[in-house]
């Protein structure tokens, strides 16, 4: 299955192919789970959206774990967060036309603990493993609006005070 960018989205040049979504993975779909210190953040609900960084296209997605608030939803329709308190943020910079793991040049990944605050994954070499990329996929949806499914599994090899993470989702791209 080929990638699919709507026009308008940070980057109108044809999209490279990436992995088919999972069939068994319906739209909408948010399964996200962080573990940090005995401490464990889930996350049932998303917004995805295009944004540009520097001129590269930049894919975030905040996740929640409640129904995000319509000012947020709102506010991914315009390509930007949210004041809205988030569980999980990736946020995912593109180089060129690609939409595929090959193609990503920066992944983001940031957690909210409830007793320790922020753990950031930042990973501008070799982003596809450091944030544990599993699949990366635009599947084809229909107009107006695409979507991205992603799966990511990982830890931070920390030993002492391991990070662990486990993600699924299936979004709607808000603009």
């Amino acid at each position: 299955m080929t990638s699919e960018l709507r026009e308008g989205t940070p980057a109108e040049a044809a999209a490279s192919p990436g992995a088919p979504a999972a069939p068994d993975t319906p739209l909408g779909t948010v399964r996200a789970t962080a573990t940090y210190k005995g401490q464990t953040v889930r996350a049932t609900h998303g917004l995805a959206w295009w944004d540009t960084e520097e001129g590269r296209p930049v894919l975030d997605i905040t996740l929640f774990d409640h129904a995000p608030a319509a000012e947020s939803v709102a506010a991914a329709a315009a390509g930007r967060s949210g004041d809205e308190q988030s569980a999980m943020v990736l946020s995912l910079v593109f180089r060129g036309t690609g939409r595929d793991l090959d193609s990503l040049e920066q992944c983001s990944w940031t957690v909210d603990f409830p007793e320790t605050g922020f753990n950031q994954i930042f990973a501008t070499e070799q982003p596809r493993e450091s944030c544990g990329f599993v699949s990366l996929a635009f599947p084809s949806t229909p107009k107006p609006h695409g979507a991205v499914h992603l799966r990511l599994r990982g830890d931070d090899g920390d030993d002492e005070a391991p990070f662990a993470w486990d993600l699924e989702l299936h979004l709607p791209l808000a603009n």
